[in-house]
């Protein structure tokens, strides 16, 4: 335990930003696809007069900036540890390099993935508040609840997923460079689909989030075998 109270003392620093990133972009966002949608004169596509479609194209993309901003966190927090002469600090410590590892990625994506969850729910709220006695849409939003935390549990699936894939290609090619660029690219990847996914089949898409996070476990076994065979430079 003293392993897990010495990373969260290293990496509790990225909570009020991730929080902070979060509630500021879920909420700007938010408000900027109903006040559209509220002067949308569209008969035909009605997503942006849907709560739970407003919500989920806020959600997406913020999951986006927090992605980027969660590669930068975890290439200074845990990349940068296995790449070049940094990888020497890690002889030091009497624990398994492996298992070090994992504490570390254990760690992050619980600060990180709690950090978000708590900023989405509290914006939900907020917003479920204010279009419960000020509406803007003009339709009834307390129905919309579970759809809220649906919506904000997918999202930080993802999130942790894209961040976590990207710091394993980071550490593969030695570079902190990489994880930034492959959390651009796997953004780029998935946005739209997950976009359409949330609104338009919201099952599929947290049993699609769940199943891409558990892909992470075996190529985080990988990562970690590699770091235990690796040498002192």
């Amino acid at each position: 335990m003293n392993y897990y109270h010495f990373e969260i003392s290293k990496m509790k620093k990225i909570i009020f930003p991730t929080f902070a990133l979060t509630f500021l972009s879920q909420l700007i966002f938010t408000y900027f696809f109903v006040i559209v949608g509220k002067f949308e004169d569209n008969d035909v596509d009605d997503i942006l007069t849907s709560y739970p479609a407003i919500l989920s194209l806020a959600s997406t993309i913020t999951m986006c900036i927090i992605s980027v901003y969660g590669a930068v966190a975890i290439s200074r927090h845990i990349v940068k540890n296995y790449v070049g002469d940094n990888r020497n600090r890690v002889f030091l410590f009497p624990i398994k390099r492996s298992r070090l590892y994992l504490i570390k990625n254990i760690v992050f994506g619980c600060i990180l993935g709690l950090s978000q969850f708590v900023a989405l729910l509290l914006v939900n709220l907020i917003f479920s508040i204010g279009e419960t006695i000020f509406p803007i849409l003009d339709k009834p939003i307390k129905s919309y609840w579970v759809d809220f935390i649906f919506v904000a549990v997918v999202c930080v699936l993802l999130t942790l997923s894209i961040v976590l894939f990207s710091s394993f290609i980071g550490i593969y090619f030695s570079s902190t460079m990489y994880t930034v660029i492959t959390s651009v690219i796997s953004i780029v990847v998935l946005a739209n689909v997950s976009a359409l996914s949330l609104i338009n089949f919201q099952f599929a898409a947290s049993i699609g989030a769940s199943c891409v996070l558990l892909a992470m476990l075996p190529i985080l076994r990988y990562v970690g075998k590699r770091i235990d065979e690796s040498e002192a430079i």
